[in-house]
């Protein structure tokens, strides 16, 4: 769709004045905007849009769908608009998911009379009514296509028209997705485009669609496009006409032109008209040359000549394919896809994103050197196809049925409807090569009884199988795809691998699934049963917290190092593995997902990128091993302050940093000495041991690359010694993360919590106890949001049952900080003690909550400590004492009274 506005014409800016005069003396300044912008439409153009963004008035009516309220007290707001921004951040269960209603007015000029009238919604999530005057104008089911209505015939020309729009993001088994690991954020979330054209035009109303159809097509030394357009006349009689098409190359210049024979087209009736262009001298759409090429259809009365509606497209020509082998042929010659997936939502503003920010986006993606994008788990806003279309970026564009379908008529229609919608509003960008339909569609098949699971999976089965059909019914120039979670025989079962042209699985070994192995035994197995099928890796990846860094990282930490290492293991077999089509990592940059309880919770912070798109260091090891421009990177994240155990007397520690570069060599200065020439292994890492002194340290890296370029990376350190033994008078303060086997970075205070360690005489360490994991053992830490801090890391790791705490210190006055957080809720705490009480009198259950006394140094200084009763489960508590050490140091001691003890953290500073 040309998105545009019109320059008035004389006569239309004398109505103009005319009634901006008359209106201003009768109506609110709030409306003035609206009525300059609907006038700004040229009243003699074919066809004119434009977005009506500004100037809403917008409320929250929970449980009222029907009935348009009165928007009294009503919020002012500007679309893209979302009432989501701030509710999926805060620690309360939920967001609002329920009704909202947005209106705007709107003056439409009396010369528009002849005219269609439409209202164009690039998305509003997840269920709309609009209404024009008070009379309901269309609805429409489903967040993530667009959609239509035509107002024509219920507004009043000349006049204000008052414009409802009712929003509802509520749950809804009939409409998907039912359930995802992302938040659905309700609004009127992308633009919302007037648009006025003549009575005779291409059709826009076939889902939203324009009516123009354009496929390319490559035969040998031939090349061109096929323009289908679809004709609509509503202009009362039966008029004869003509569709006039020019294509013009990159520089502006016509290279071919058609008009087509006369038709005669009867009111309320349409017709299809093809037309063929070859294309001389073409060049090929692809991710290193996206060549587009501009198509400018024109409706034309026969008679007069006179351009009846218009419409332009800049498609490129391109064919994508599989072979035998189950590769994805581009232009018939084999490309492996490396990519991402996406979702649409950004720090601040929710999933109310203005144009420049997608766009922006997949200019970061293209800088990875990525050639491919998963729009997970919906089709995206139409400026990240435009976006991919110009910078060569092959785009899996899919529905949003995730988890599971609906077992009822409703959601089938539905979902087909919106899959429609989806291919024939993006069917003309070449970036898009793969519908897709359903992404781990059989995750939630335990929340069905067994005995209902086999009609689960034939339902699911026969949905899938509607939907590829109507994929190949609109489009046979595309392959189709589906997206399962990582249980082969379950699908296989299920009758889902077989039905699309490509299949992708999300795999999740080193994360989800222990160890690696797994992942080449599972290609395998596949490409065993399918060796002809492209399987794509269409997700892998692990969290990672801007604060958690771990020397010795382990899965499910959410440290930098186990997600760099994952990725790094990913990257290199999928690159090496000729089995495997393709791959979208998860995920481009970290997003909303409220009902998360990681350690950035309320986020799923997978990404390559934080919220606001700051790369994590990992960003720079894809950007490395696919661009070919020179990369270097010290992968030092945020933790640039250091505290490290050294003997009393060293003078330097050694420490392993890691850099990632593609360079040919790197040269690496320390505090102003080369150290040493360095090569990147074959997945483009440098370890490279090095000797830091005790406070700053600069490290310089300088890359050289094979065609002389040079690139630098500079890093600052801050290593503070922790001296061996601690009784040294250059001991200051040591921060500990008790339970935890990484170093936290608080990003605010920049203080670090060095990992937890057992005591040893001399130095620092617990004395008993073990570290709180859940999930069978699996993960360190609680799977908790923390109430009454911003560092939950710090609290959701803990040690439970110890008996002391030790710092052997120099005599002196010091400052000792205990932090806690009780992780466990009421019924946990009881059932764990009933089972230690075996047939004990139960008496004490009359109480919740653990119960403990804490001693520093003999002094009692927590009597009774119920961190149940006194601050709440899951909730941040610290306590501060100044107390005097003597020889012994100073000990912190736990007495259980009822249930273990606990300690989730503890920081010890000298006076």
């Amino acid at each position: 769709m040309i998105k545009f506005q019109s320059i008035l014409k004389c006569n239309a800016m004398n109505y103009f004045f005319f009634l901006f005069k008359r209106f201003c003396k009768k109506n609110s300044v709030k409306l003035i905007v609206s009525i300059i912008l609907l006038l700004m439409l040229n009243v003699n153009a074919a066809y004119a849009c434009q977005t009506i963004n500004e100037g809403w008035q917008f409320v929250k009516t929970p449980g009222n769908k029907t009935v348009i309220p009165t928007f009294e007290n009503a919020e002012k707001v500007h679309l893209p608009h979302t009432w989501n921004v701030a509710d999926v951040w805060d620690d309360v269960k939920g967001y609002y998911r329920d009704a909202a209603w947005y209106r705007k007015s709107i003056l439409v000029a009396d010369s528009l009379k002849n005219k269609k009238i439409f209202l164009f919604f690039e998305g509003a999530n997840q269920e709309a009514a609009v209404y024009v005057n008070g009379q309901k104008a269309g609805e429409h089911k489903g967040g993530y296509t667009a959609f239509r209505v035509d107002i024509t015939n219920l507004v009043d020309f000349g006049k204000s028209n008052r414009i409802d729009v009712m929003v509802d993001n509520s749950y809804s088994t009939e409409i998907a997705p039912i359930s995802g690991d992302f938040s659905m954020m309700g609004g009127i979330y992308r633009d919302v485009y007037l648009e006025v054209s003549e009575k005779i035009h291409f059709d826009k109303m076939n889902y939203a669609g324009q009516g123009v159809f354009v496929k390319s097509f490559l035969d040998g030394a031939n090349a061109g496009f096929q323009i289908d357009a679809n004709i609509v006349n509503s202009s009362g009689k039966t008029q004869k006409l003509m569709l006039r098409t020019r294509i013009t190359d990159r520089k502006g210049k016509i290279i071919s032109a058609q008009i087509s024979k006369s038709i005669n087209l009867k009111n309320a009736m349409q017709q299809n008209v093809k037309q063929l262009f070859a294309i001389p001298d073409y060049q090929l759409w692809s991710p290193d040359n996206p060549y587009l090429y501009t198509v400018e259809c024109e409706i034309l009365d026969a008679k007069t000549k006179t351009v009846l509606d218009t419409y332009c497209v800049r498609p490129g020509i391109r064919t994508i394919a599989k072979d035998e082998k189950g590769n994805i042929l581009l232009n018939g010659k084999v490309i492996k896809l490396i990519g991402v997936n996406r979702h649409q939502d950004f720090d601040g503003l929710s999933n109310a994103l203005p144009n420049a920010i997608h766009r922006r986006d997949v200019e970061i993606i293209k800088e990875i050197g990525a050639n491919f994008l998963r729009t997970s788990h919906y089709p995206h806003d139409p400026a990240i196809y435009d976006a991919c279309d110009e910078l060569g970026i092959l785009v899996w564009s899919e529905i949003s049925v995730v988890n599971q379908i609906g077992m009822n008529e409703h959601f089938e229609q539905n979902t087909l409807n919106n899959m429609k919608e989806m291919i024939l509003q993006h069917f003309n960008h070449p970036s898009v090569v793969f519908w897709g339909f359903m992404n781990e569609v059989l995750l939630a098949d335990h929340t069905f009884p067994k005995n209902e699971r086999e009609n689960l999976y034939n339902k699911t089965r026969e949905l899938a199988q509607k939907l590829n059909d109507v994929a190949k019914s609109l489009d046979n120039t595309r392959l189709t795809t589906i997206a399962h979670h990582g249980d082969f025989e379950k699908y296989e079962k299920a009758g889902l691998n077989n039905i699309t042209d490509v299949c992708g699985y999300n795999l999740y070994f080193g994360w989800y699934v222990n160890g690696f192995g797994g992942f080449d035994d599972f290609v395998d197995n596949f490409k065993q049963k399918y060796p002809t099928k492209p399987l794509i890796i269409s997700e892998y990846g692990a969290g990672s917290n801007k604060g958690i860094y771990a020397r010795l990282p382990r899965r499910f930490d959410n440290s930098m190092q186990w997600a760099e290492k994952l990725h790094e293991i990913y990257l290199d077999k999928i690159i090496r593995n000729p089995k495997i089509a393709g791959s979208s990592l998860w995920n481009f940059a970290d997003f909303s997902s409220e009902g998360r309880k990681d350690t950035d919770p309320h986020m799923n912070n997978k990404g390559l990128l934080y919220y606001d798109r700051t790369p994590k260091d990992v960003f720079y090891l894809y950007k490395a091993k696919l661009q070919n421009e020179p990369v270097l990177k010290i992968a030092a994240g945020k933790w640039l302050k250091r505290p490290v155990e050294v003997p009393v007397e060293a003078r330097t520690f050694t420490d392993t940093i890691k850099i990632y570069s593609n360079c040919q060599q790197v040269t690496l200065q320390l505090n102003g000495k080369t150290v040493g020439n360095f090569q990147p292994d074959s997945i483009c890492r440098i370890f490279a041991p090095l000797n830091f002194v005790n406070g700053k340290n600069q490290l310089v890296a300088i890359g050289r690359s094979t065609n002389g370029k040079t690139i630098t990376d500079v890093v600052n350190f801050d290593y503070h010694f922790i001296p061996f033994p601690l009784n040294n008078d250059s001991f200051r303060e040591l921060c500990v993360n008790v339970g935890g086997h990484f170093d936290y970075v608080d990003t605010k205070s920049n203080e670090v919590w060095m990992p937890d360690r057992p005591f040893r005489p001399g130095g620092w360490g617990y004395v008993g106890g073990e570290e709180f994991k859940i999930w069978k053992g699996q993960r360190t830490g609680g799977e908790r949001v923390i109430y009454n801090t911003i560092n939950d890391p710090l609290y959701q790791t803990q040690r439970v049952g110890l008996t002391e705490y030790r710092f052997d210190v120099a005599a002196g006055w010091y400052e000792v900080e205990l932090l806690f957080a009780e992780l466990q809720s009421a019924k946990e705490l009881k059932d764990a003690f009933l089972n230690n009480l075996g047939n004990e009198t139960k008496t004490e259950l009359l109480k919740d909550g653990r119960i403990f006394n804490v001693s520093i140094n003999n002094q009692l200084v927590l009597s009774e400590l119920n961190l149940l009763e006194s601050v709440g489960e899951n909730t941040a508590a610290n306590f501060t004492f100044r107390v005097k050490a003597a020889d012994n140091g100073v000990v912190v001691k736990f007495d259980k009274i009822r249930s273990e003890t606990v300690l989730n953290g503890i920081k010890i500073r000298k006076f």
